[in-house]
């Protein structure tokens, strides 16, 4: 009777914490008798939480050998993209250089473009190394910052129309990269799902409206 209520589960137990230390990405959780009623002494429960840990470590570790793969996979990819990235940027400096005003414009604005998703993939490559970047928060004149997004969603867009109303002396502390961001996200959304061809963009502190 002792043999089968406790040393038997006991050697069930212990062998399966030693095959789940030697290899504990592919070796199964302890298997619990299917059908079995459920027993409250010790043994039972420990039992119960073991193969609960197993299986959620288990599963943790696959989901950390897909996100390293994933991270090797981003590394080799920006290196790529910022090679082509920096033979856009030569072209856009010459670019720069033109005696025609549009041309000069349009590539004032390629160059910022370049250096943002140059910055971009950095930033991607970063995370995938080290996790999130910090925010960088900063004084930043809101009404130019809007004006600067507006700019490069008509660029995308030919005839929209964007209406600005953000006072200039507004400028919030906040990370303008990650801002522009999704500002530009949020009016190339609404310049394709919006049934018009004009957009809005107002700014106010809080309390003044």
């Amino acid at each position: 009777m002792l043999n089968r209520v406790l040393v038997l589960p006991m050697r069930r137990l212990t062998e399966s914490i030693a095959r789940f230390r030697e290899d504990p990405e592919h070796a199964a959780p302890l298997a619990l008798a299917a059908g079995a009623p459920l027993r409250d002494d010790e043994i039972a429960i420990a039992a119960r939480e073991l193969a609960t840990m197993q299986t959620e470590l288990r599963a943790a570790l696959w989901r950390n050998a897909r996100l390293a793969a994933l991270g090797t996979a981003v590394a080799k990819i920006s290196h790529d993209l910022r090679n082509i990235l920096s033979t856009a940027l030569l072209v856009a400096d010459r670019l720069s250089g033109s005696a025609d005003p549009a041309i000069r414009s349009g590539a004032a604005t390629l160059v910022d473009a370049v250096e943002r998703a140059t910055e971009l993939v950095t930033h991607t490559l970063g995370f995938a190394r080290e996790g999130p970047p910090p925010l960088l928060r900063a004084a930043c004149p809101l009404a130019e910052l809007v004006g600067e997004v507006a700019g490069q969603t008509r660029l995308l867009h030919e005839g929209l129309v964007i209406g600005i109303d953000v006072p200039e002396d507004i400028a919030p502390m906040l990370d303008r990269t990650q801002i522009q961001r999704a500002l530009l996200n949020l009016m190339r959304n609404a310049a394709e799902a919006g049934p018009g061809g004009s957009l809005s963009a107002a700014g106010w502190r809080p309390g003044s409206c």
